[in-house]
């Protein structure tokens, strides 16, 4: 779950900003509830906009901006997605594949037909039922 994120509260010019968005920054939650970032241009500090968005002191979290404003999300969580995309994203490849062998083999059967040859279709022996 994406939580929102307050503007940095310590003061900051609009090319820092600037700097600070084009990233992900990994860090820690504090021991007051904010997030504070380290960056080559100095330190930043935010806080969560929402009370019930509040995580536990030195939770790890990904920093990022979305939209319009910042927001987190713990490190499990970010893993967690990750694994969830790179499964749909294998099941597509497979069901591609899939689908490319079918149609390789549809384009030889239709050849073997324009040609007059017969083309054998092989039964099954059994048929499962489910």
């Amino acid at each position: 779950m994406n939580r929102v994120l307050s503007l940095p509260i310590t003061q900051i010019t609009s090319e820092q900003l600037e700097l600070l968005q084009a990233e992900r920054h990994h860090t820690l939650v504090g021991e007051r509830g904010t997030i504070k970032l380290r960056h080559r241009n100095g330190l930043f500090e935010l806080k969560f906009l929402q009370a019930e968005d509040h995580l536990p002191p030195e939770t790890p979290v990904c920093v990022w901006w979305k939209g319009g404003g910042f927001v987190c999300a713990t490190e499990a969580e970010l893993d967690s997605r990750e694994q969830e995309a790179q499964s749909v994203a294998d099941r597509v490849a497979q069901a591609r594949s899939m689908l490319a062998a079918a149609r390789n083999e549809r384009i030889a059967r239709q050849a073997a037909k324009e040609d007059g040859s017969t083309v054998d279709v092989v039964q099954p022996e059994t048929v499962s039922t489910y």
